[in-house]
């Protein structure tokens, strides 16, 4: 399976993501809201599941991110606990 997606598509998401606001995201990448509105529609189009759900000037997660996000957690912390005993075998090094 292969999803080719515009990088600024991901940033906008991403903005939108990090700063909870359309109105700010738009104002850190130079874009209307309309143009940002337009580049998450699309990342949305590619991937073929919504992303955000927009409630008046307000938007929320949808169901597919937060599944996303909450597996990203999980899996951030397995690998945490992994590799925290790892760590403790392996020599410090530091430099001079």
């Amino acid at each position: 399976m292969s999803i080719n997606f515009e990088l600024l598509d991901l940033r906008a998401f991403l903005a939108v993501f990090d700063h909870a606001s359309f109105n700010k995201a738009a104002e850190l990448l130079n874009l209307s809201q309309p143009a940002l509105s337009r580049c998450i529609q699309g990342l949305e189009a590619r991937l073929g599941v919504p992303l955000l759900e927009r409630v008046s000037a307000l938007w929320r997660p949808t169901q597919p991110l937060a599944n996303l996000w909450q597996s990203r957690s999980v899996f951030a912390r397995r690998r945490e606990a992994a590799w925290s005993p790892l760590e403790l075998m392996l020599p410090t090094y530091q430099l001079n």
